[in-house]
C-alpha cells in the first residue's frame, strides 16, 4: 500500500513541479520539493506520538494534519515566487536570464 500511494504521489508532484517552473529555476522548484517531503517525512512521526499523550491517536492524524496543510500553503507560494518569466529579475534577488 506504501509503494502505491508513493508510486502515484512522487510522479505527479515531480511533474507540477516541472511544469510550474520556468527552466533555470526548476532545480530550486525540486529541491523546495524534496526538502519538504524529507521534513514531513522527520517531523510526522515525532508530532504524532507526541500528540497521542494528549488525544487519541485517530485526532493526532487530524491535530497534525492542520500544520501540515500551512506547510503546503507555504510551499505553494514560494513555488509561484520562482514561476516568474525569463528575463526578470527574481523575488530571491537572483536574475532568471542573465545577458
Amino acid at each position: 500500500i506504501v509503494g502505491l500511494g508513493t508510486g502515484l504521489n512522487q510522479p505527479l508532484a515531480i511533474s507540477l513541479v516541472s511544469s510550474a517552473t520556468t527552466k533555470q529555476n526548476r532545480g530550486l522548484g525540486m529541491g523546495l520539493r524534496l526538502m519538504s517531503n524529507r521534513l514531513a517525512n522527520w517531523i510526522c512521526p515525532i508530532a504524532i506520538g507526541a500528540t497521542t499523550s494528549f488525544v487519541s491517536l485517530g485526532a493526532s492524524f487530524l491535530v497534525v494534519s492542520f500544520p501540515l496543510l500551512a506547510v503546503s500553503m507555504v510551499s505553494m507560494k514560494l513555488l509561484q515566487k520562482i514561476t516568474e518569466p525569463m528575463g526578470t529579475k527574481s523575488r530571491m534577488g537572483v536574475r532568471s536570464n542573465e545577458q
